[in-house]
């Protein structure tokens, strides 16, 4: 089970469930919570965001102690499922965009706070974007493809698209100030 935030300062380290489970302690399934796949049409999953990303963090333009503290209210889209056999125009950057809008309050509401951007990756050798960029979310380059850093071990992937949706028109200002002053 999943614990619950207390603020951005608290991270989980559990990505959120995927298929088919919601959030362990709300009976809905919308926004943050929108893991559901009980109408077997979609299944979008969000964890913590990304501890270090080149190109992310230069185009917020924080500085390391600002990202420390301030990158719980990055979110990652971790997982985009919408089954093969589902066949609606449209509704890959319907989902994204419901994604976005209700994540604010979302999180609010569950965790206590209330992130400015969301993150994802694409792989570029599978998709292309499209749905994220239909759904106006904007490229900003490729990641290093390093994978996970975890001390003594070594993961390579391959590089992967960065696309990001800022959830407020000052969310670079707000993740580059100190907590605790009127940006934050």
């Amino acid at each position: 089970m999943v614990g619950r935030r207390t603020g951005p300062t608290r991270r989980s380290t559990r990505v959120r469930p995927v298929c088919p489970g919601v959030w362990p302690d709300s009976p809905r399934s919308d926004g943050s919570r929108l893991n559901s796949a009980r109408d077997g049409i979609r299944c979008p999953s969000r964890s913590d965001a990304a501890r270090a990303v080149a190109v992310r963090d230069q185009w917020i333009g924080w500085t390391p102690q600002a990202r420390r503290e301030n990158l719980a209210r990055v979110v990652n889209n971790s997982r985009f499922l919408i089954f093969p056999h589902v066949r609606v125009p449209h509704l890959a950057s319907h989902v994204l965009g419901q994604l976005a809008r209700r994540a604010r309050a979302d999180w609010l509401d569950h965790w206590g706070f209330e992130p400015l951007l969301l993150e994802t990756f694409v792989d570029p050798r599978h998709y292309a974007g499209t749905c994220y960029r239909a759904a106006g979310w904007q490229l900003l380059g490729a990641s290093s493809g390093r994978g996970l850093a975890r001390p003594g071990q070594s993961y390579h992937s391959t590089p992967r698209q960065v696309w990001v949706k800022a959830l407020t028109s000052d969310a670079c200002a707000s993740l580059c100030a100190a907590p605790g002053s009127p940006r934050s």
